[in-house]
């Protein structure tokens, strides 16, 4: 079968690897619907490894997916061959003190689909049933594709600073940041701002529900969310860049005693204005991965309708095509390219 594998920075390469074997024990193999190249894909393009273990010379790519059970092992009993699904990339031991608290993202032992284990840009691959969450009717195969980086960023509404906030500023509206306005809004925040520059991208941002859209080119972000905001400062400030600009700009918007988030992976960090967080009291978190059982709830999420991530895609492609429409599209074209999908 053909598959998109990881060799190193600006090298992946389009290659014919062996189709999975029977799976044995609690193996599922499943068959990829859809995929989507996330931002942690184009990190690893452009400046990897990141993730991807530095000993690992090559990994097929992929870990936003929804797919098909194909074959079961003789343990499996949690799904069925026909069973439409998604797949939780996190591979985890179940035992360690993370996991026994529910933060699979930190287990001891953790491998990841995609980038430690090969994922899904090929038409088969092979998890575990923990890792599969059913996929109702009411959601397509396409919105399974996104029910990951929806996860991210419901991991973020879940932190107790963000629960009880009227207002929040989303700062950068790429994929990840435009799936924090969308599962704000559907998780009750009133109000959510947006800093974008690039047109489409505020306009896709508009769509998922921001009430204001800040144009840092042409507007001062800072000003704007005071006026925006009665002269306080937002509850919570996202970060969903990965720049150190963009993350003393978040500390900068919250407002005194608020939350500032950092979602977006920095692929170089230093010079982070600590000393206004201590001044003005303010909290700073981390946020990456998700916990245990919040797949379920973006899956119920789209399943109900208040949540509708669907304007994200704006690609379609083969994986003939991850290369030169996926990954070169998205370093150049990051206005109009948003969420590529990819049909193994």
């Amino acid at each position: 079968m053909r598959a998109a594998v990881w060799h190193g920075r600006h090298d992946i390469r389009l290659e014919d690897v062996p189709e999975p074997s029977d799976p044995s024990g609690e193996e599922v193999v499943v068959e990829v619907v859809w995929c989507g190249i996330c931002g942690t894909d184009l990190h690893e393009y452009v400046a990897g490894p990141i993730f991807i273990p530095p000993t690992l010379e090559r990994v097929v790519l992929g870990h936003e997916f929804s797919a098909r059970v194909v074959a079961v092992g003789d343990d499996v009993t949690r799904v069925k061959p026909g069973d439409r699904v998604v797949i939780i990339p996190h591979q985890v031991c179940r035992e360690c003190a993370f996991c026994r608290r529910g933060m699979l993202q930190h287990c001891r032992n953790l491998q990841l689909v995609g980038l430690s284990l090969d994922g899904a840009f090929a038409r088969y691959t092979v998890v575990r049933q923990d890792q599969l969450v059913h996929l109702p009717d009411a959601v397509s195969d396409e919105a399974g594709a996104l029910v990951e980086p929806l996860a991210v960023t419901l991991r973020a509404m879940q932190l107790p600073g963000v629960r009880m906030a009227d207002d929040a500023v989303v700062i950068g509206a790429g994929p990840i940041g435009l799936c924090a306005v969308a599962t704000a809004r559907a998780c009750g925040i009133r109000n959510v701002y947006v800093v974008e520059k690039l047109p489409r991208r505020a306009a896709l941002a508009r769509e998922l529900g921001a009430a204001e859209v800040i144009d840092p080119s042409s507007d001062d972000a800072g000003h704007a969310i005071l006026d925006l905001t009665g002269g306080r400062g937002v509850d919570v400030a996202l970060e969903c860049v990965g720049l150190v600009a963009t993350m003393n700009q978040a500390i900068e918007l919250t407002r005194c005693g608020g939350l500032t988030v950092f979602i977006g992976i920095a692929e170089v960090a230093g010079g982070i204005d600590l000393n206004r967080a201590v001044t003005e009291n303010k909290e700073i978190r981390g946020c990456i991965g998700y916990f245990d059982g919040e797949w379920q709830v973006v899956v119920d999420l789209l399943a109900s309708g208040r949540l509708d991530p669907t304007p994200l895609v704006t690609h379609r492609i083969d994986v003939e095509d991850v290369v030169r429409e996926g990954f070169k599209r998205l370093v150049e074209d990051k206005d109009s390219c948003v969420k590529v999908l990819v049909r193994p």
